[in-house]
Order: C-alpha cells, then sequence, then structure tokens
C-alpha cells in the first residue's frame, strides 16, 4: 500500500510541474484520494484492497479494527492529499457514487469481518462527515482539508450531478498543451497515455457529460442540498440495519 501511495504522489506531483492544469475524474465510486484525510476510512479502503481485490494470504481470516490504521500509511495519505488538493478539479457524481463503499461496508458486516459494532458505527460517520466535508468544497468551489478552514488561494473544485451517465473512474489530466487519459484497469490500478486523438476523444466524452450535467459547486443551492442529503439518507438507511453485531 505504501509503494501505491508513493505511486499516486509521484503522479499527482508531476501533473503539478505544469501550469495550467485541471484534471476531470467520472467517478463510479467516491475517489480514493477521498477516503485518504480521514485514516479510519482509508484503512478500511485499504483492507478491503489486500483482502477482497489483491487476495493476500494473511489477510483470509484476518478482521477489520479502526484501531488498526497504520500511522506510516495514515501520514503518507496525508502527503498524498496535500497534493490531490492543489490540483483543479472537476469530478461528475451519480447518487450510485456512494455505492461501492456502502456495499463494501455491508458486506463484510453480514460476512463478521468487523471486530466490533463500534467499528462499523466510526466507518458511517466518518463517510458522513466525508459527505459533509465535499459538499461545502462544493459550495465554495475550492478543495482544503476537512480539518482546515477554506483558502480562496487553494485549487478549484468543481462539481457536476448526473444520474443518467455510469461513471467508469476514468480520469483526464490537461497540462498547458499537453494531456493524459487514465483508465481503471482491475479498481484500484490506472492505465494511462498520452495519445493526443484518444486524449482528445476522452475530453470530448467529458465535456459531453458536462453539458447533461447538473452543475452543484457555487451555483444550484437547492440541487446541491437534494444532492447530498440523498447520499446522506443512503448511509442513514443502511447504518439503521446494524442493530447489533
Amino acid at each position: 500500500m505504501e509503494q501505491y501511495l508513493n505511486n499516486v504522489k509521484l503522479q499527482f506531483e508531476f501533473m503539478l510541474g505544469f501550469d495550467d492544469l485541471h484534471v476531470y475524474f467520472l467517478p463510479n465510486d467516491i475517489p480514493p484520494f477521498a477516503y485518504l484525510q480521514f485514516p479510519q476510512l482509508a484503512a478500511f479502503t485499504f483492507f478491503y484492497y489486500q483482502k477482497s481485490l489483491l487476495h493476500f494470504d494473511e489477510m483470509n481470516d484476518r478482521k477489520f479494527s479502526v484501531r488498526d490504521v497504520d500511522d506510516i500509511q495514515a501520514k503518507l495519505g496525508k502527503k498524498v492529499q496535500a497534493s490531490f488538493n492543489q490540483i483543479p478539479t472537476t469530478e461528475i457524481w451519480s447518487i450510485d457514487t456512494i455505492n461501492s463503499i456502502l456495499r463494501h461496508i455491508a458486506f463484510y458486516r453480514d460476512t463478521n469481518v468487523f471486530e466490533s459494532k463500534e467499528d462499523i458505527d466510526c466507518l458511517y460517520e466518518n463517510l458522513e462527515s466525508l459527505i459533509n466535508h465535499i459538499e461545502k468544497q462544493a459550495e465554495l468551489g475550492l478543495k482544503f482539508n476537512h480539518d482546515e478552514l477554506p483558502d480562496k488561494r487553494l485549487a478549484s473544485f468543481r462539481m457536476f450531478h448526473n444520474d443518467l451517465i455510469s461513471g467508469d473512474n476514468s480520469a483526464l489530466a490537461e497540462m498547458g498543451n499537453n494531456k493524459i487519459a487514465y483508465i481503471n484497469h482491475n479498481l484500484i490500478n490506472f492505465m494511462f497515455t498520452r495519445d493526443e486523438n484518444f486524449a482528445n476523444h476522452t475530453r470530448d466524452t467529458f465535456q459531453n457529460a458536462i453539458q447533461k450535467s447538473t452543475q452543484i459547486s457555487l451555483v444550484g443551492e437547492k440541487a446541491r442540498a437534494n444532492f447530498f442529503d440523498r447520499l446522506r439518507k443512503k448511509i442513514t438507511s443502511q447504518r439503521e440495519t446494524v442493530t447489533h453485531y
């Protein structure tokens, strides 16, 4: 996981070497970078990667506890988050963007992978705090850590809502006259290309999606409030099913 985080950090630092930088995301689930400012959520995400995606043998009988946060990974995650927050981004979400993390929590809950009910409650609380923070970023159109005051000198954050277009976790980085298209591979990895035709086609796809979406950052207060309320209701609805563990 440390190698994975370092690779992500290097990608962001490479992007930051260019002027006129902007990155577009069409997420199928909440971008993993968002979890990094919440160590318990990040630890759960890494646990899921290692146990259910990478199938590490040592994870076979291991249960998850929020007390098992790896300090080295948490510190490295904050560095990745700090780099990510310097990059102006546009994200196109749907109401289903939150489904993946909720599905993972529910599956591990139903298969007794958590150490205690307190671990489950902590993840739901962290997830709601994350959603509240993203809503605040959308309101201000700025990226900042949840435990810090926003600064107008920080990178811009544009957010759109679209429930008709399914995200595929693709991304496009525009760096002056340079473009890099990122394609999700095996859920946690990415392939990328600088091929001009492919990158331009990807940009056209993003622009088409944006034109058919509702902007909920800076403007669209009513639409923004409605969208994030629907996300919170999804968390509450699932959390209420956990009566004991």
